[in-house]
């Protein structure tokens, strides 16, 4: 099914037509036609849109995290996190590095419970081998 777009005056395949859920039709502009006006809008407009986003975020600042939050959750965020992490290790390594320099505090606590957990580990390991040799 074919369908000409109002702008560019063409005939195209319904497929390069955005479809409409308010009239249950496809737009009178092709899919080229709307990216072109949608970028030069954006290029006249630019600050006022800008500012525009900023004020809505600030705004609806609970808003936006929530619906984050529900979006990591519903699509399994940090099964995709753990498997990125696997997949890009050098970049796992760079962001590693950041957070380090960024937080030192955290970075100092962390290390200390690290170690606290390490020497409670050796010290199993030598009760173990401890009760290995009385066996022996």
């Amino acid at each position: 099914m074919n369908k000409k777009c109002s702008q560019c005056k063409e005939t195209k395949d319904v497929k390069k037509f955005w479809w409409r859920k308010d009239n249950q039709d496809y737009r009178a502009n092709c899919k080229e036609c709307c990216s072109k006006h949608r970028k030069k809008y954006y290029k006249k407009h630019k600050k006022r849109l800008l500012r525009w986003h900023k004020k809505y975020r600030l705004d609806n600042r609970d808003k936006i995290i929530r619906q984050q939050k529900e979006s990591y959750y519903k699509n399994n965020g940090a099964e995709k996190r753990r498997i990125w992490r696997i997949k890009n290790p050098l970049r796992d390594l760079k962001t590693n590095r950041k957070w380090r320099l960024n937080n030192p505090n955290k970075l100092k606590e962390f290390n200390k419970e690290r170690d606290k957990e390490l020497r409670e580990i050796d010290n199993l390991i030598k009760e173990h081998l401890d009760l290995l040799e009385k066996l022996n």
